[in-house]
């Protein structure tokens, strides 16, 4: 029998992202990847200002040097350290990467991004495969056509009780949107969970965004009921996102925070996590 036991797993890694959880059958049904496709692959152009520390400015001076009109903009967002102009089709794109160019090169940096390939992470292998042996064992176990594949990390999980090898993979759009609405993959005597992995990475010791453990200078806050211990040794029953609590507070703004700070549930995550899928290939 192909082992099932770790359905529920709550994983997470310094680099990629799981959302962590049961998966509530009673929710709403989840957009389909056909929908996040025609979200993620967007035409953007994106901007980062020369001088980030006018970040402010720069924006208003973008403003009123380019015809949103003109330039068929739909819309106009700020990121970490830049803009994100999306408009209406690939011409308008190019055509405002254009106007940018000659009119503010000495503002910002412009340019259309390159995007990634698709990457999913696999929980819970038995042993640890070469990159040629996994693929062969997707694409014979999962009847799966695959043009291009690559292991972008192999490592064993301390989280885990039983196999503990796990993967990150990068695959061809196609294959990808086939194997991930399935949730798990057959590899070898286990049916192993996968994620979708984005690239974000969030603390473990403050749940924060942007760093790893290893560089946190902030106060510890566990993942689940935000308080000062870490989630494995947490014994609360109230559950309380310590991202979306100080965002409520610093903005001022009535949103959720009963979730914990690495749920599919927090705004904060789901933002940062469509903020990275438009720089992710879904479609060849």
């Amino acid at each position: 029998l192909i082992d099932d036991n770790i359905d529920d797993v709550e994983i997470n890694d310094d680099v990629f992202i799981p959302v962590i959880g049961k998966r509530n059958k009673n929710k709403k049904k989840k957009e389909t990847y056909a929908d996040k496709v025609k979200k993620a692959n967007e035409n953007i152009v994106y901007l980062k200002p020369k001088e980030p520390e006018k970040r402010n400015e720069m924006r208003e001076v973008l403003k009123s040097t380019i015809d949103p009109s003109e330039n068929e903009v739909k819309k106009l967002r700020d990121t970490t350290n830049g803009i994100i102009i999306e408009c209406k089709n690939k011409a308008a794109s190019e055509k405002l990467l254009s106007n940018v160019k000659e009119k503010l090169s000495d503002k910002f940096d412009a340019k259309i991004p390159e995007l990634k390939k698709p990457r999913f992470k696999i929980i819970g292998m038995s042993r640890k495969y070469s990159e040629p042996e996994l693929m062969e064992v997707i694409k014979n176990q999962n009847e799966v056509e695959i043009k291009d594949f690559k292991v972008i990390k192999m490592y064993e999980s301390d989280r885990l009780k039983y196999n503990k090898n796990c993967a990150i993979v990068e695959i061809d759009s196609e294959a990808f949107k086939k194997i991930i609405i399935r949730e798990k993959l057959y590899i070898g005597w286990e049916r192993c969970p996968i994620y979708e992995c984005y690239g974000i990475v969030q603390c473990f010791k403050c749940c924060g965004f942007g760093h790893v453990v290893s560089e946190c200078k902030n106060e510890q806050h566990c993942a689940r009921c935000s308080g000062n211990h870490f989630l494995k040794d947490c014994k609360s029953e109230l559950v309380k996102c310590i991202n979306c609590e100080n965002f409520r507070k610093e903005r001022k703004l009535n949103i959720s925070t009963d979730h914990q700070a690495m749920s599919q549930d927090c705004q904060l995550m789901q933002r940062k996590i469509d903020s990275h899928r438009r720089f992710i290939g879904y479609s060849d």
